[in-house]
């Protein structure tokens, strides 16, 4: 309780950055998905080559230029990061194109699930030193918050606006929380003058490693290997949670049907890895089969009174 008082400001900024690379993560933009095919009458096929397109290209994006938050100033680039993110909101309202929709897709995932988590992460890395496990830990219980509450608030928002118009609220919410971020960190944790202690601080072997050393360290594939499980396990599974069409009655289409079970999955799942815990396969497999059982007791349904 003391670390969390004593580092407040600090921990709250980080924490609405997670919260605010929502709208660039698989989950938000996967309630969408029928709508963007329908709209752009997209396949299933297109819709997922554009989406992986987007994602890949943004994700090598990272690897060129995530290394410029070492580079210039710390404020100066989260403010590009948010109003970057808020205008990519504010064109998919107004957009019509194909090929701009596939620019926005590429915006989203690298500005939103790409810059806005790696700012946060290099930020604690920073500021907190040997506390960084602890700083992340309850720093990125803003994505868990945003994950588990966004499906149920867009639904909302989608129902009497409609889904194209819905995305203003992203771009208008950026906007809003940007100054309040930027006015937590008028102070930085870590003044200026101490700069050299940051400097100072080494990795494994008490040494700087470079990323060419990294790469050709062994124990960096025996741990990236197992990291990449779950993401590619949750981009697949709100992918299909939210798009599937196949043996399932028209009425459980819609992503709305599963919002509820989705949201208490984000909350059951994030809370724990969020916390630091390990994560069970028994809570991922019981998580997993509620969803599968709704909607497989409701397709009988629909089946027997046929």
């Amino acid at each position: 309780m003391k670390f969390f008082l004593e580092n407040f400001k600090w921990l709250l900024a980080c924490s609405l950055m997670y919260f605010s690379s929502c709208f660039g993560q698989t989950f938000f933009i996967s309630l969408y998905a029928n709508e963007i095919r329908s709209f752009f009458q997209l396949s299933h096929g297109d819709w997922g080559s554009i989406y992986a397109l987007g994602t890949l290209a943004s994700a090598f994006m990272m690897l060129v230029l995530g290394g410029l938050v070492d580079k210039y100033e710390f404020k100066k680039l989260l403010i590009l990061v948010f109003i970057s993110l808020s205008i990519l909101c504010f064109t998919m309202v107004l957009n019509s194109s194909l090929w701009i929709l596939i620019g926005i897709i590429f915006g989203l995932r690298f500005f939103g699930q790409g810059m806005l988590f790696h700012l946060p992460s290099v930020a604690i890395g920073r500021w907190f030193g040997q506390n960084k496990g602890k700083a992340t830990s309850i720093s990125v219980l803003g994505f868990s918050l945003g994950e588990a509450i966004f499906p149920i608030i867009m639904t909302f928002i989608i129902s009497f606006v409609g889904w194209k118009f819905s995305w203003s609220f992203g771009g208008v919410l950026l906007l809003l929380i940007l100054p309040f971020i930027v006015k937590l960190l008028k102070v930085e944790r870590t003044p200026k003058s101490s700069r050299n202690q940051v400097i100072e601080q080494t990795g494994l072997n008490d040494k700087h490693w470079t990323r060419k050393e990294v790469l050709k360290f062994w124990l960096f594939w025996s741990v990236i290997i197992p990291l990449l499980i779950t993401p590619i396990f949750s981009t697949a599974f709100f992918i299909m949670s939210f798009d599937v069409e196949f043996n399932f009655p028209k009425a459980l289409r819609s992503p709305r049907e599963n919002l509820p079970i989705v949201s208490i999955f984000n909350v059951n799942i994030n809370s724990d890895v969020s916390a630091g815990k390990t994560l069970s396969f028994r809570k991922l497999f019981i998580s997993t089969s509620i969803i599968f059982l709704k909607q497989s007791r409701c397709s009988l349904f629909f089946k027997f009174s046929h």
